[in-house]
């Protein structure tokens, strides 16, 4: 008995990864929401909140994070590599990523960046003396740099831009729903969670981040100055 074959038609040959495409993109968008939301923030923050979280069972004061070139360069380009995952992976969820990541590049947007990193100093700075002057806690540095004055800059804009993307504009999205209380909440918690290597009066400078930055946020809804007052920030701390 002859069996005859079909020959493959280029038609079929270019619709066969089209079809695959397609079946991953109907499983992926069937994940619940949580289980995303988990899976966003620990690929993000998963291994930055496990290195920071050690720091609760030993003496914060003696861990020491030493910036290089070298480091920041490898970090810049793993934070590319884990947003390009994200966003394509949300993409297939079927979000459109300009509508919950906005970011628009405005002269207002800059002075409220300003205006936002000199609130948050001025807070800074009163809480730290209050706080150190009544239970003699010192802020842990945390963090040595010897970058270059290029690094410095690459440094702060790479932490600044994709921080606040993730941290402030995907967070505060996927729970706007919750009420504004809730989102600000789990944003700021998760903010802090990874910065507990700094000592327990980073609070004084994360907490206030957050909140500030999850209220105004709320409201005008564009990151491109939360992302400038984060970069000003980190600027300000790693340059030497």
């Amino acid at each position: 008995m002859r069996v005859s074959h079909r020959p493959i038609t280029k038609e079929a040959f270019e619709q066969k990864p089209m079809r695959v495409v397609n079946a991953l993109r109907k499983d992926i968008q069937g994940i619940p929401v949580w289980v995303e939301f988990v899976l966003i923030i620990t690929i993000c923050f998963g291994h930055l909140i496990y290195h920071s979280s050690q720091t609760l069972f030993i003496d914060a004061s003696k861990v020491t994070n030493i910036i290089t070139d070298q480091s920041a360069l490898a970090d810049g380009m793993f934070d590319i590599v884990v947003v390009c995952i994200t966003l394509g992976f949300l993409k297939l969820r079927g979000w459109k990523l300009t509508e919950f990541l906005p970011v628009k590049a405005t002269w207002t947007g800059l002075f409220l960046a300003v205006a936002m990193l000199a609130g948050h100093r001025f807070l800074a700075i009163v809480s730290y003396t209050l706080l150190s002057g009544i239970f003699g806690i010192q802020m842990v540095a945390g963090v040595q740099s010897t970058l270059s004055p290029i690094g410095v800059i690459a440094t702060s804009i790479d932490v600044g831009f994709i921080e606040e993307l993730i941290v402030l504009g995907y967070v505060t999205h996927v729970l706007q729903h919750r009420g504004p209380f809730f989102a600000i909440t789990i944003s700021t918690c998760i903010r802090l969670s990874y910065h507990l290597y700094q000592g327990p009066l980073v609070m004084i400078i994360v907490i206030p981040m957050g909140v500030l930055f999850g209220i105004i946020y709320w409201r005008y809804r564009n990151l491109w100055p939360f992302m400038l007052a984060h970069a000003f920030y980190d600027l300000m701390i790693l340059a030497p």
